[in-house]
């Protein structure tokens, strides 16, 4: 009788094509496995993916929705994917997000600043805040040796309920419903001639530059590879890995709250909406893009076309908008295997027996 063994071990090296494609196939696979979700609800997969990549690529508009989309995708996934770096997981880019709307909006409109000051002071103090919240999951960390991802999970719910909290109360607008005033024009980011696209396109490539060049040729930058490549050698090296846990929530803080400002410049008002989950999907985003800043910024504009074509699906099928989560999803899953696959080598043989 024979039998079937399976054995799992480590796997000394890696192909080169395997790792530097392994985010290609998880997009891939996760587009195949779409598919059959999508046949199975009764579309049309060429259909669907047609509206979802292509069409957004064929009108201004459209462009613009992507480009818009991508910015605060961008920002809030190099808030996940700098504690990355470090072997951290910060899952509370969403709540930054929430705390940098909130203060942009508070400072919008109570504070009275000179003009060309005034934009600044929002962007910088947003930042601050988020810096603020960041810091927090990063300190307990720090400290107590606790979960950041349990921390800035449930830092998302504080932060989200202090925006309902606000909104239908001291700030909300005089319409009575959950949201708060129009902030001033002279508080809103400006826009290039006569379209929508503001100069918050131009600050996140900014940001995505500076990341960048931080991790790759700082002191700083080195720490944190330092670390997250292997904390105890880190620690012989004399990198207080302290510090540096503290550090990478603080930035990741700041750059989503950030987001959080620059996004309100677009709705114009804070909303308890105002993030269609933008911190969840920075996640997949920072996964698919570990290996740097652009890596980041190319998955972004990738999910920013999800995001964009998702409303066209809606309007032209009678699929649900939702098949983009569940892309979402399997992205990571596809990625999860993958990231299997790359650690272990799995190997199937046959034995051969007498009953």
């Amino acid at each position: 009788m024979s039998s079937i063994d399976v054995s799992v071990t480590p796997r000394g090296e890696v192909p080169i094509w395997f790792d530097r494609g392994m985010p290609v196939f998880a997009v891939l696979s996760a587009l195949a496995a779409g598919a059959i979700v999508i046949e199975l609800t009764g579309g049309e997969t060429a259909q669907f993916y047609s509206l979802m990549f292509l069409e957004p690529l064929t009108r201004f508009s459209s462009q613009t929705l992507v480009l818009l989309r991508t910015v605060p995708l961008v920002l809030t996934a190099l808030a996940v994917y700098i504690p990355l770096r470090a072997g951290l997981y910060n899952i509370g880019a969403e709540g930054q997000f929430y705390v940098g709307a909130i203060t942009a909006t508070v400072i919008a409109l109570n504070v009275s600043v000179p003009g060309v000051l005034f934009i600044p002071v929002i962007l910088l103090t947003s930042a601050l805040g988020g810096v603020v919240w960041g810091s927090i999951p990063g300190y307990f960390r720090a400290r107590f040796g606790a979960n950041e991802i349990i921390t800035s999970l449930l830092l998302v719910f504080v932060a989200t309920g202090i925006n309902e909290y606000l909104l239908t109360g001291p700030l909300q607008s005089g319409a009575g419903y959950p949201a708060s005033d129009l902030i001033p024009e002279a508080a809103r980011l400006p826009v290039i001639a006569d379209t929508r696209i503001h100069i918050g396109v131009f600050i996140a490539l900014a940001v995505v530059v500076i990341i960048y060049a931080t991790i790759r040729t700082t002191t700083i930058g080195f720490q944190i590879r330092s670390v997250g490549a292997n904390p105890v050698s880190s620690r012989i090296q004399g990198i207080r890995s302290r510090y540096v846990y503290i550090a990478v929530f603080a930035i990741a803080g700041g750059i989503a709250g950030l987001a959080g400002a620059i996004e309100l410049s677009t709705s114009a008002r804070l909303q308890s909406d105002i993030s269609p989950g933008y911190g969840f999907t920075a996640i997949p985003i920072a996964l698919l893009g570990r290996r740097s800043a652009f890596h980041v910024l190319v998955a972004a504009l990738f999910f920013g076309l999800l995001f964009a074509g998702s409303t066209g699906v809606s309007v032209e099928t009678s699929i649900s908008p939702s098949i983009v989560s569940v892309i979402e999803a399997l992205i990571i899953l596809f990625y999860i295997v993958g990231e299997g696959l790359r650690s272990y080598q799995i190997s199937i043989s046959q034995q051969g027996g007498r009953a």
